[in-house]
C-alpha cells in the first residue's frame, strides 16, 4: 500500500491510469465520502467484496467516465441529461440508478439489470474520464460499520489489500443523493 498525495497523482494521471488498468485497488476522495474501488472486472469485483467484507448480495456503483457513455450504455430519457445535470448541480454529489441497454454488459455489477452510476463533481471524475472505463465506487469502510473518514482508519483496515491511498484535506462525510432513474427521477436517499 502507498499514500500519495492527491494533487500528485493528478498531476501523474498517466501512471496512475496504467496502474488502474493492471488492476491496482484505490482508496480516493469523492465528491462525497471516500471511495474504494478499481476497473471493473470480476477479479476486482470479488477483491473488493473480501476487502470490504461485503455481502455479495449488496451491488456496487460505478463512476462513469461521462455523460455520453452513460446514454450510450445505459437506458435514458429524452430529457435525462438535462435532469442529471440538474441534479449533479443541485446536490452534493448523486448516485443514479439506470437499467442498462444491455444486460451482458458489466455482467456482474449492479442488480436486476440497474446499477448505480455517479459521475463525481472532484478532479477523481478526470482520472476516470481518462480510463474511459467504469470505474467500482462502494464506501471506503468495513461493511456494517460506521464510516470514518481518516487516514489512520484506512492504513489500518486496508493497507495489506489496497495499493494506493489517496490522501486529500476535502472532508465531506455525507453520502451521495440517490436517484432512480429508472422510476421517473424518483429521489430514494
Amino acid at each position: 500500500m502507498e499514500k500519495i498525495n492527491f494533487n500528485y497523482f493528478c498531476d501523474n494521471f498517466d501512471f496512475y491510469v496504467k496502474e488502474a488498468l493492471n488492476n491496482k485497488i484505490f482508496i480516493y476522495p469523492t465528491d462525497t465520502i471516500y471511495g474504494i474501488g478499481s476497473i471493473v472486472n470480476k477479479s476486482n469485483i470479488e477483491r473488493i467484496y473480501d476487502i470490504k467484507k461485503r455481502d455479495k448480495n449488496k451491488p456496487f456503483s460505478i463512476v462513469a467516465p461521462n455523460i455520453d457513455w452513460i446514454k450510450e450504455n445505459f437506458i435514458t430519457s429524452n430529457d435525462f441529461e438535462e435532469k442529471f445535470n440538474f441534479f449533479l448541480e443541485n446536490n452534493h454529489g448523486i448516485t443514479v440508478i439506470l437499467s442498462k441497454k444491455n444486460n451482458l454488459f458489466l455482467p456482474d455489477i449492479g442488480v436486476n439489470n440497474k446499477v448505480g452510476v455517479r459521475i463525481l463533481k472532484n478532479n477523481f471524475q478526470n482520472f476516470v474520464t481518462k480510463l474511459n472505463q467504469a470505474f467500482i465506487t462502494t464506501s471506503a469502510n468495513i461493511s456494517n460499520t460506521d464510516y470514518i473518514e481518516d487516514e489512520k482508519y484506512f492504513e489500518e483496515k486496508f493497507e495489506k489489500n489496497v495499493d494506493y491511498i489517496l490522501i486529500h484535506n476535502y472532508k465531506k462525510s455525507v453520502e451521495s443523493r440517490i436517484i432512480d432513474f429508472t422510476d421517473n427521477y424518483k429521489i430514494l436517499r
